[in-house]
């Protein structure tokens, strides 16, 4: 009996354990299980600047979502963004344009969260930029230059242009540009063309810029071939250069022997036409003052010293070096500091003097006027390092001297007989022998001034432009020449001065040559003590449009003068010459992009007179009259015209001529 009762016991105990455990299943009374949601789909992307914006189909069961993001393709390193969503929208900012970025998405509910969506990528893109203003057009010959603007957020810029004001239909120039300029060529002159631009980046390209609109074409028209019109040029500045250019090439020094007329006609246009601008710079124009240091006791000094040079050469005299007795030297020798030279003649004067040699550098010795030791000692150390670059310059520019006294250096003379504004000289004489001029101080030798006005860089320059005279001499010389012509040899020491990097006087002749009226007949091929800046100026534009290489070949020759200049370029000078008009007037105004008609190394703005935009001083006529004058070979006559023209007529035998529409 007792055991029953134990069993029934147990039995109970067992059943009600049993249904203690049942009420926590949810089958045991039918109600569903709980489960994590599946994956969703792979989420769509939106790239934007520095942001992307994530997209993703909903998931049956989710109650909210979680995005993910790495910069590798990792789900298990990614970084979560953000809380739960409840939408199928998230935006992740704050990232780095052009890094790619993997995203992920995760569906969640009570039952857990899903796997990993399939990954989707993409890099962020800035905005697109805001289009450019207006670009800036210069006309050129079938070609039109583009200028414009950058613009914030750019990375490149493509040009379109069509011949009507519609960009839809316009015609894309080139690629992408990454600078900010680009010339549409190809085009037809006459045509009105317009042209705009567009920004563009990695997030797309900005709306086309606001419209510029030119006509091609050249600026000029040349003269001499009969009437031409010039009814184009109306509304803009017209300007004319003639000048004689005959086709034997004369040159000398002087006065030229002939003089050549010239007319030009001009017949009224329509007068529906607008009427050209009239130029604020004529005669009188006001000037901004660049002192020459420079006296007239140089210029005469200077006629003097090239017509000793021509009667050495003409002679062909044994220099020292050369003479078969051996050399001959009034120097002492060997040269130390504290070597005294005495007797030493200085031909601008007539004086001798004695001298002490008070500096040695590597390529000179430099002597010194006794009286002058004390005032130049503290100079002298500056000048010899001047010298020695100079001449290592002077050397690779134009040749090299013959070092007719053979102690390996140049002899530089310091004194106070250098008066009057004569900053220098070399006397060619002094490379001969006593015996063949007595007068000679047997060396290679220049002599420079020790007045205090013309001491620093203007001596420097005086010491490259009378060492380019030395070698100009000695090149000729050795190759048996027996005549040359002084235009060029002083361009070619203006040259020297440039080269050197000493400008003071080289501009300033450039600008008095630009500051003055030449309509009378100044030649650039007959040399007269006015032609300084006429062959500065010209020497400039050589060495801009053929090169060092050429420069050099016009000294080390045994050519001279224009057949000088001729074998050096491989160009007829008259064409050069035609060229070199047109570029004083056309040069650095944007009147044309061509480098033919542009100085590179020479901003004619800033070392002419202010006011005329780059011209030379013109008289001004009116539409319907007539222009006329006698000029010298090379020389330029420059007339500035006003009204409404339509025809223009250059008459005269051996003329170039050029009329110019400006837009200044």
């Amino acid at each position: 009996m007792k055991r029953s009762r134990r069993v029934l016991a147990v039995a109970f105990l067992l059943g009600s354990l049993l249904l203690v455990t049942d009420c926590h299943n949810p089958a045991s009374y039918g109600g569903p299980a709980s489960s994590a949601p599946s994956a969703p789909p792979t989420p769509t992307l939106t790239l934007g600047n520095q942001q992307i914006s994530v997209d993703w189909t909903a998931v049956s069961g989710a109650t909210s979502y979680n995005v993910y993001y790495n910069t590798t393709d990792n789900s298990s390193l990614a970084s979560q963004w953000g809380g739960d969503y409840t939408g199928t929208t998230a935006t992740i900012d704050g990232l780095t344009n052009g890094t790619l970025y993997y995203v992920w998405v995760k569906a969640k509910n009570a039952g857990g969260s899903s796997p990993f969506s399939p990954a989707a990528s993409g890099a962020p893109v800035p905005s697109a930029p805001s289009a450019p203003p207006a670009p800036t057009l210069t006309l050129g010959n079938q070609q039109i230059s583009v200028d414009w603007t950058a613009v914030s957020g750019a990375t490149s810029y493509n040009v379109y242009y069509n011949t009507t004001n519609d960009p839809n239909t316009a015609i894309q120039w080139g690629g992408d540009y990454t600078a900010t300029t680009a010339t549409i060529s190809g085009l037809t002159n006459g045509t009105l063309y317009y042209v705009w631009v567009r920004a563009k980046n990695a997030g797309g390209s900005s709306p086309f810029s606001p419209a510029a609109s030119a006509t091609p074409g050249l600026p000029y028209v040349a003269l001499g071939g009969g009437s031409v019109a010039v009814s184009q040029f109306n509304g803009k500045y017209i300007y004319t250069i003639v000048s004689p250019e005959p086709a034997s090439k004369p040159e000398g020094s002087g006065t030229p022997p002939s003089t050549y007329s010239y007319t030009i006609s001009t017949v009224v246009g329509s007068m529906a036409a607008p009427m050209t601008k009239e130029l604020p710079f004529l005669i009188g124009a006001p000037g901004r003052a660049k002192a020459l240091h420079f006296g007239t006791q140089q210029m005469e000094t200077d006629l003097r010293m090239r017509k000793a040079e021509q009667e050495a050469l003409s002679s062909r005299a044994l220099q020292l070096s050369k003479k078969p007795s051996g050399i001959d030297a009034a120097a002492p020798s060997p040269i130390v500091v504290g070597t005294t030279w005495n007797g030493v003649y200085i031909v601008a004067t007539g004086a001798s003097i004695s001298t002490t040699c008070s500096y040695v550098s590597g390529n000179a010795y430099f002597f010194v006027d006794n009286r002058d030791i004390t005032a130049m000692e503290s100079s002298l150390s500056s000048y010899g390092a001047a010298f020695d670059a100079i001449y290592a310059v002077n050397h690779t520019k134009f040749g090299t001297e013959n070092d007719t006294d053979n102690n390996g250096k140049v002899i530089v003379v310091f004194s106070r007989e250098l008066t009057g504004g004569l900053l220098g000289y070399f006397w060619a004489v002094d490379k001969y022998p006593k015996t063949t001029y007595s007068q000679s101080n047997e060396g290679d030798i220049f002599y420079i001034t020790t007045d205090t006005a013309y001491q620093g860089s203007v001596v420097d320059g005086t010491l490259a432009h009378e060492f380019q005279h030395m070698i100009y001499f000695d090149q000729h010389n050795n190759r048996g020449v027996t005549s040359t012509y002084t235009w060029l040899n002083e361009a070619l020491s203006q040259a020297a001065e440039f080269y050197n990097n000493y400008t003071d006087n080289h501009e300033a002749w450039i600008w008095s040559f630009l500051d003055s009226d030449w309509s009378t007949g100044l030649s650039l091929t007959y040399w007269t003590s006015l032609n300084y800046g006429y062959g500065a100026i010209f020497i400039r534009y050589l060495i801009d449009q053929f090169g060092d290489t050429a420069i050099k070949n016009m000294c080390s020759t045994d050519k001279v003068g224009i057949t000088a200049v001729e074998a050096a370029t491989g160009t007829d000078f008259n064409l050069i010459f035609n060229n070199f008009t047109r570029a004083l007037v056309m040069s650095g105004t944007g009147d044309s992009v061509d480098p033919t008609y542009n100085f590179s190394t020479l901003n004619l703005q800033s070392v002419q007179p202010s006011g005329r935009g780059g011209l030379l001083i013109a008289t001004s006529f009116s539409a319907g009259s007539m222009a006329s004058g006698n000029l010298s070979p090379y020389s330029l006559a420059a007339a500035a015209w006003t009204g409404t023209l339509g025809t223009m007529d250059l008459s005269g035998t051996n003329l170039g001529g050029s009329a110019f529409g400006l837009k200044r």
